[in-house]
C-alpha cells in the first residue's frame, strides 16, 4: 500500500507522503482537475482469497498524503481503466469474474459519480485506454472472447457515444499503452509492439524495439508519455517482488528510452 515517486531528472525513487488504505493491484489511476489522483478498485490483498471486495475509488492528495476511499461504483470490480478528460474522470469497463461493460463519469469538483447509459460494445480482461490528441478515448481490449478476440473501441467523452472501430486477431492483457504526437498508439507486449493508427484504422506490428524490456514480462506495467515525446514503462510482473495477491512489495524497475 506504499506510494512511490520517480524523479526523471535524478533517476531516483522516493516514497511519497501517506499510503493507500490497503494494498491493491490491477487497478488504474488518473489525475483529476483538482490536482488529486484517483485510483479505481483493485484486487486484494486478502479478502476472498486475494481477489478483493473493492468497489470504491481511492482519492490520493499528493500535497498532504491523504488517501481515502470515496465514490462507490456500485459493484465489486477491478481491471477497469481510468482516463481524465477536461478535469473529469471516466472509468471504463472492468472485470469481476466476467466482463463488465459499464462506463462511469466522476467529477472531482463535486464528488459526483454517475453511471452512463452508454456501455462498451465488447468486454475483455486487462484492457488499456488513453485519450487521443483528437480528444477521443481509445479503449484497447485485452483478452477477449470470441473470434477475433481483440478490438479497439472509441469513446467520445463530449457526448458519451461509443463505437467499435477495429477487430483483430491478437490478444494481450495488462500491457503498457502509449501514443505519439501524431495520435498513433503503441501496445507493448513481451515479444513485439503493435501500432494502431486511427487515421487509417490499421493495426500492425511496429518496428519499435523495446530493448531489454522485451525480454521481461510486462504484465501490469504502465507507460507514461512526457510532453516532449519520451515514454517511460514502469513496472511489470518480473520487475519487482510480488506478493501472492499480485501487489509489488518494492519499487519497480524503470525502462527508459522509448521514443515516438
Amino acid at each position: 500500500n506504499k506510494i512511490y515517486v520517480y524523479d526523471i531528472n535524478t533517476d531516483t525513487w522516493s516514497q511519497a507522503l501517506g499510503q493507500l488504505p490497503y494494498a491493491t493491484a490491477y487497478m488504474s489511476a488518473a489525475l483529476g482537475g483538482n490536482g488529486k489522483i484517483y485510483l479505481g478498485p483493485g484486487l486484494g490483498p486478502s479478502e476472498n482469497n486475494g481477489w478483493g471486495e473493492h468497489r470504491k475509488l481511492i482519492e490520493y492528495d499528493p500535497a498532504t498524503g491523504s488517501a481515502i476511499e470515496g465514490a462507490d461504483l456500485g459493484l465489486t470490480v477491478w481491471n477497469n481503466d481510468l482516463v481524465a478528460y477536461q478535469g473529469d474522470i471516466f472509468i471504463l469497463g472492468g472485470w469481476n469474474g466476467g466482463g463488465v461493460n459499464k462506463i462511469w463519469k466522476f467529477m472531482p469538483g463535486t464528488g459526483v459519480l454517475s453511471e452512463l447509459t452508454t456501455v462498451l460494445p465488447e468486454v475483455g480482461n486487462g484492457p488499456a485506454s488513453m485519450l487521443g490528441t483528437d480528444n477521443l478515448i481509445y479503449w484497447f481490449n485485452g483478452v477477449g472472447y470470441g473470434t477475433p478476440s481483440g478490438h479497439v473501441q472509441v469513446f467520445n467523452p463530449a457526448n458519451n457515444t461509443i463505437g467499435l472501430a477495429k477487430t483483430f486477431d491478437q490478444s494481450f492483457s495488462h500491457v503498457p499503452l502509449w501514443r505519439d504526437m501524431s495520435n498513433k498508439f503503441y501496445i507493448g507486449t513481451v515479444n513485439q509492439v503493435f501500432e494502431y493508427s486511427p487515421a487509417t484504422n490499421v493495426l500492425q506490428t511496429s518496428s519499435l524495439n523495446l530493448g531489454a524490456a522485451a525480454m521481461e514480462t510486462l504484465d501490469g506495467a504502465r507507460a507514461v508519455t512526457l510532453p516532449n515525446g519520451g515514454t517511460y514503462i514502469i513496472g511489470g510482473a518480473e520487475n519487482g517482488t510480488y506478493s501472492s495477491a499480485g501487489a509489488p512489495s518494492q519499487p519497480p524497475q524503470l525502462h527508459e528510452g522509448l521514443r515516438d
